[in-house]
């Protein structure tokens, strides 16, 4: 089971993988959703279970209601544990101070500043 410490080298490599791409901020929020949206699609169903166990109720509570809303009437339990995943960790890579770094890159004459 990978880490969040796993996750967040990944999307950091995505980041920097786009960086012709995208403005600063839209590359960042484009290299966590395709990471973690792979990630979380990818995974074994036990080892989803196995990461929301180690999340505190209080991650839980976290949580915009309208992410996950109806999600289990009309895709089923596995897909709730899934988008809940996807959110939790989403929010431990937006919480981190590398990932913020990068979100308070500028871009000055096509030359990055922190």
């Amino acid at each position: 089971m990978d880490s969040i410490g796993d996750i967040k080298d990944r999307v950091i490599e995505e980041f920097n993988s786009k960086s012709n791409t995208y403005g600063c901020s839209d590359r960042l929020q484009v290299a966590i959703h395709q990471i973690v949206d792979d990630y979380v699609t990818s995974e074994d169903f036990e080892l989803v279970l196995e990461w929301l166990k180690g999340f505190s109720l209080s991650d839980f509570e976290t949580i915009d209601k309208g992410l996950y809303e109806g999600v289990l009437e009309k895709r089923g339990f596995e897909m709730l544990c899934r988008v809940l995943l996807y959110c939790l960790i989403e929010q431990k890579l937006y919480n981190d101070d590398e990932i913020n770094k990068l979100q308070s890159i500028e871009v000055v004459n096509g030359i990055e500043l922190l």
